[in-house]
């Protein structure tokens, strides 16, 4: 899909606006969900445009030449009229991005799941999907809308993206997302790059990635002995599931 220097940059605006939300988060602790929906400023807003951006033309690259709207009055369109619903509609079947879930690595452990609500209804839309609409057309007045909490699920969102295209991940070992955990590097490349059926994990310096869907909705809910690269992951817990709990 991608030439490989497409890709390199690809990785390198992602760890880029890593970066710049690292300086944010380097003076604002991390409290609770709530607390961070509350830390808004106006240097979050090109952090949270430029991330949603990325996710966008990563999608619209994703998409068919040409699609159909459903409906009665479905229209025939192309990629570049596609929008968030018709990216559920063509793409979630494929990507489960719905059930793809990340450990945020910085201060409490919390897992994060951006694309819980996607949907193909304007009835039920991601809430920072939304703040990115409403930044794009006022970015002044809509502002305060752009809190750590929100630039911090869209990074997690356009990360976990990232982990459905094989193009990318065929270079996640290069710039250490993934360890071989003692595997053979051409095998380990081979299994992540086979979407939704890796026992691999993903890190940044924000998120471990998991690259199959998982059940898990809270931390002490992982089994780290279930994934492969469990090492980063365990030191973050600071727990190793006991044999028994692996089996229950």
């Amino acid at each position: 899909m991608y030439q490989e220097e497409v890709v390199i940059e690809i990785f390198e605006w992602y760890q880029s606006i890593e970066k710049r939300l690292l300086e944010i988060t380097n003076v604002i602790p991390f409290s609770s969900e709530a607390d961070l929906k509350k830390i808004c400023s106006p240097r979050l807003v090109p952090i949270m445009v430029e991330t949603c951006s990325v996710v966008d033309t990563l999608f619209r690259d994703l998409m068919p030449e040409n699609f159909q709207r459903p409906g009665p009055k479905g229209r025939k369109m192309t990629r570049n009229g596609a929008n968030i619903y018709d990216y559920y509609r063509e793409l979630e079947a494929t990507l489960h991005l719905g059930e793809t879930k990340s450990l945020l690595l910085l201060g409490k452990p919390v897992v994060l799941c951006p694309f819980k609500n996607w949907s193909d209804s304007s009835s039920s839309p991601m809430e920072w999907w939304k703040v990115y609409n409403r930044l794009k057309h006022d970015r002044i007045k809509s502002s305060k809308e752009a809190s750590l909490f929100h630039c911090i699920n869209a990074l997690c969102a356009l990360k976990q993206l990232m982990t459905k295209i094989p193009a990318v991940m065929e270079l996640s070992l290069r710039f250490s997302w993934v360890q071989t955990a003692g595997y053979n590097p051409i095998i380990t490349i081979e299994e992540i790059t086979k979407i939704n059926i890796s026992k691999y994990v993903a890190y940044s310096e924000f998120f471990a990635t998991f690259l199959s869907p998982v059940i898990w909705d809270t931390p002490d809910e992982i089994r780290p002995v279930n994934l492969r690269n469990h090492e980063k992951l365990i030191a973050h817990l600071g727990r190793l599931v006991t044999k028994f709990e692996h089996e229950t």
